[in-house]
């Protein structure tokens, strides 16, 4: 892989990564599962 894929790659994980971060806790209320964020 060349360097400007691996970047792109790293990018997308990372997007990935922040949209989960932002929805998931919303997405859980509605579905009554906050009780799953609370870490131990």
């Amino acid at each position: 892989m060349t360097p400007s894929e691996i970047d792109l790659l790293r990018q997308s994980k990372k997007s990935i990564a922040d949209y989960v971060q932002k929805e998931l806790p919303g997405r859980l209320k509605q579905r009554h599962l906050e009780h799953m964020l609370i870490k131990a």
